[in-house]
């Protein structure tokens, strides 16, 4: 297929089989990143570029999608992204334009759009101290029998700063 004439949908989809899902490659991703990007590029990436050739795609035209993303509900959830999630999508366009370069699907001088196209970082998150006196409180008002687990992850999260998801992803075996 000439360079000028792949479609984004079909340099993704490359990207995903020849590296996201090729274990043997050279420098491979690890099971969750992969498994991200691959969702990130099927759910957001492909359904709104798949027709345009991938030498067309612009900063100016990514940037508003960027932005509506973090504005308009969308993905499985029904809920606008926030700008970290944007930019791990960002992330994985960036990667499936290198791919594409490094396999001639587009021409290597070609600038990789995504440099160019500007995505906050910084995400609204705040987090929220509690005082060794209110995880007290919280692990006392939960010391029952009902609410062991939840009294467990208190203390768990208290104890280890671990983010939410970090610590809803532990089984018991982990905590023993």
């Amino acid at each position: 297929m000439p360079c000028s004439s792949i479609t984004v949908k079909e340099m993704a989809e490359h990207y995903i089989k020849n590296e996201l899902e090729n274990t043997s490659v050279i420098r491979p991703k690890a099971a969750e990143t992969a498994s991200r990007d691959r969702h990130n590029l099927r759910t957001y990436v492909i359904p709104r570029w798949a027709q345009l050739h991938a030498i067309e795609l612009d900063p100016l035209d990514i940037e508003p999608w960027f932005v509506s993303l973090t504005t308009t509900p969308c993905g499985p959830r029904n809920k606008p992204l926030s700008w970290p999630t944007v930019n791990l999508i960002k992330s994985a366009m960036s990667m499936a334009f290198q791919h594409g370069q490094r396999w001639k699907l587009i021409p290597r001088e070609m600038a990789n759009p995504m440099e160019k196209a500007r995505c906050r970082t910084v995400s609204s998150y705040e987090a929220r101290v509690a005082t060794p006196a209110q995880v007290f409180a919280i692990l006392s008002d939960l010391d029952c029998p009902a609410t062991r687990c939840e009294w467990a992850m208190v203390l768990l999260h208290a104890t280890t700063a671990l983010r939410g998801e970090e610590g809803f992803g532990l089984q018991w075996r982990d905590i023993d």
